[in-house]
């Protein structure tokens, strides 16, 4: 393909992908958005958030994998399931829970405009799987909606230079906080002022 025409269906993806995040206005849109734009406007809104993106193209079956996101060396799996699964269960997340050991990645990212069972829940919370339902969901676009995609190796070196992004699964305005052991000590970092009850987090 010569490089103008590459260029050009590059702009236009960038821009369906921009158009569908920003055009979200309630749960009920999300959920009237077809299943391959819901997995656009999911990855526009990661990407908005300083994560590299890298579509599956269909790898594995329905099901699998459909996004890979890379952030500060970790990397995650998404699975996106529109509204025509409503209730996602237990079974989805451990064939996720298989892939990311197989793959040997940081966390499973399974989303979702409607909601999560019980079991699933449950199974989540022992393992490093993190769930965006409906409402987190809403929350997460509307944070981001006529934002730039952030670059992954911006900094911001005081708190008053960003305002404070609201949570991806509760929408309280975060607080900025510091790494206090491991690898990343004294790294600042956003999370949630709910914590424990609520383990929202993003990177400054």
């Amino acid at each position: 393909m010569p490089r103008s025409l590459l260029r050009g269906c590059l702009l236009r993806f960038s821009h369906i992908r921009r158009s569908l995040l920003d055009g979200q206005s309630s749960i009920e849109s999300l959920r009237a958005t077809p299943w391959k734009q819901f997995e656009f406007l999911v990855a526009e809104a990661f990407r908005r958030q300083g994560y590299e993106i890298e579509y599956s193209m269909n790898r594995g079956t329905d099901g699998g994998v459909d996004l890979t996101l890379r952030r500060e060396g970790r990397t995650s799996l998404v699975q996106c399931k529109q509204w025509k699964v409503f209730s996602v269960g237990a079974p989805v997340l451990r064939e996720m829970f298989g892939l990311m050991t197989a793959e040997h990645v940081d966390e499973a990212i399974i989303v979702t405009s409607g909601k999560f069972t019980r079991d699933a829940l449950d199974f989540a919370a022992g393992n490093p799987i993190r769930l965006i339902d409906g409402p987190r969901l809403l929350a997460l676009v509307q944070s981001v909606q006529a934002m730039p995609p952030a670059h992954p190796s911006a900094a911001v070196t005081t708190q008053d230079q960003q305002a404070a992004p609201a949570c991806s699964y509760c929408g309280k305005p975060m607080v900025q906080r510091t790494v206090r052991r491991g690898a990343y000590t004294g790294n600042k970092f956003w999370g949630c002022p709910a914590y424990p009850e609520c383990k929202g987090s993003r990177a400054c």
